[in-house]
């Protein structure tokens, strides 16, 4: 702990002129008289620790079920590598789109553990793509302009919910594990009286006998004293064909039928991904046209400028008109699945526009947290899909493929503004991705096989809880060391832009 204050100070004792590099804080160089950020090589010690810690705690948060989980990572880029509070946002974006990617990766192939279709419901992603993006752009603008302690004291606030609810976890694998023993302990008590209790009785009571007596002539016809009215008759002609004709499908509705379960064979449906696909190349190719302080607008947009601002609301507007379409599509997908009889799961949501609402408005409060904080899409995504009745392994899936989507967008858009530093980010997409296979398949599925969640949720516990207690230190010796340089903290707004 003494270590992490140490390093907190270091980070804050930075100076923006300087003649030779003793005068730049640590990992900073003097050029031209202003310090600059080192290049990512050479790697320096505190810089591989950093990165070691970044694999970790992303495998862990993948491991556990917190997908995305990018508060942590982004006190790990303001202590470790010495980054101010806005480049560390992208680069903690950066790390969430490379584990949203491996997640996504590795459950492609996936299987829907009930039914023959794909694990992840791309139809679900059609609606929810849209307000992810809508609320990452806002969110963008917003942490380019609020000051330093009003990111780090939301970040807080979002650590200290997800600490709730990992709390919350553990105490539910809790339960179940106590339950889980409590059956076990009845059921061996049984076996146990079952052995030591008397033999078995023979088979010989409530058996019918039948002789052969009983059965008389050459077919083995049985005897009885049945009279001529007991006997069933056999149905009518009429009464077959009307029988006939209820059970026969109708063809239109059999053809939708089979329409739908032959798409659902496929690992996944191309026109949903051509979709998705289209709205992510749209959306670059629009904050190319709108341009940035690195990549100037094609039509001259100046930075800041009303044309620029009319630009953003048309396309936020854009958006929510594809949000709407994309909800219509999803409605008439199930109505059309009702009608022809299709075999649903007991989890599957049949989406009304209540529904779809809820789900449009969490995942563009999740948005929104991803462009302002950088943090991943699941910690509302995932819960609230899964309040709406959709089975978890599948919740999570889909909150990392709109997590991915968001998230590279949302870093094409740093791109664009010059926040990014192309070494850095590539260093936190690789981490990501490292991070995210070590958890799926070196933490998560020996965990599910000797039933030990509970272990990584109580790890996870612990780092949130870290996470909190050096953020709030972190805030508190930011305003420290402004007033004993002899300036006022950080507190005012910035430009938006």
């Amino acid at each position: 702990m003494k270590g992490l204050l140490l390093l907190m100070i270091l980070a804050l004792a930075s100076s923006e002129s300087c003649s030779t590099n003793g005068d730049c804080a640590y990992l900073f160089n003097c050029v031209n008289g202003a310090c600059k950020h080192k290049d990512f090589l050479p790697v320096e010690g505190i810089e591989l620790a950093g990165m070691i810690l970044i694999i970790l705690v992303g495998a862990l948060t993948y491991a556990s079920g917190f997908a995305g989980l990018g508060g942590v990572h982004l006190l790990t880029f303001m202590i470790f590598f010495n980054f101010d509070v806005h480049t560390s946002i992208s680069l903690n974006q950066a790390i969430v789109m490379g584990g949203a990617f491996a997640h996504v990766l590795i459950n492609i192939p996936e299987r829907h553990p009930i039914k023959d279709r794909p694990l992840i419901d791309f139809e679900v992603v059609m609606l929810l793509v849209e307000p992810m993006c809508f609320g990452a752009t806002i969110g963008f603008i917003c942490s380019r302009g609020f000051p330093q302690w009003l990111i780090i004291a939301s970040l807080t606030l979002v650590l200290t919910y997800t600490l709730w609810t990992a709390i919350q976890k553990f105490m539910a694998l809790h339960k179940q594990r106590r339950t889980q023993r409590r059956r076990e302990t009845a059921r061996t008590a049984i076996e146990v009286s079952d052995q030591e209790g008397s033999p078995s009785k023979k088979n010989n009571t409530n058996s019918i006998e039948i002789s052969e007596e009983n059965f008389g002539g050459e077919n083995g016809s049985l005897k009885g004293n049945f009279s001529e009215d007991a006997q069933v008759c056999p149905a009518s002609e009429e009464a077959k064909e009307n029988e006939e004709s209820e059970d026969k499908p109708n063809t239109e509705d059999q053809k939708h039928l089979d329409y739908i379960l032959n798409k659902q064979r496929k690992i996944v449906p191309y026109r949903e991904v051509l979709f998705i696909l289209s709205l992510y190349v749209i959306t670059n190719v629009a904050q190319i046209i709108r341009g940035g302080n690195e990549l100037k607008s094609p039509l001259g947009y100046e930075v800041c400028s009303v044309w620029n601002w009319v630009y953003v609301i048309l396309f936020e507007v854009f958006l929510l008109c594809l949000n709407l379409i994309a909800g219509l599509f999803l409605l008439h997908i199930i109505k059309r699945k009702l009608r022809v009889g299709y075999d649903f799961d007991d989890m599957d949501i049949r989406w009304k526009p209540k529904t779809a609402f809820i789900a449009s408005f969490a995942t563009y409060i999740a948005g929104f947290d991803a462009g302002y904080l950088g943090i991943g899409g699941a910690i509302v995504v995932n819960p609230t899909l899964i309040s709406l009745g959709i089975r978890p392994e599948g919740a999570g899936v889909i909150s990392s493929c709109v997590a991915y989507f968001s998230f590279s967008v949302s870093t094409f858009q740093h791109l664009v503004a010059g926040v990014v530093l192309h070494d850095y980010g590539t260093m936190s997409i690789l981490c990501a991705f490292v991070g995210t296979f070590i958890g799926v398949f070196i933490f998560q599925k020996p965990a599910q096989r000797h039933n030990r969640m509970w272990v990584l949720i109580v790890l996870l516990i612990l780092v949130l809880a870290t996470a909190i207690i050096g953020s709030i230190v972190f805030n508190i010796l930011s305003a420290n060391d402004s007033l004993d340089n002899g300036y006022e903290p950080e507190i005012k707004f910035k430009a938006f832009c």
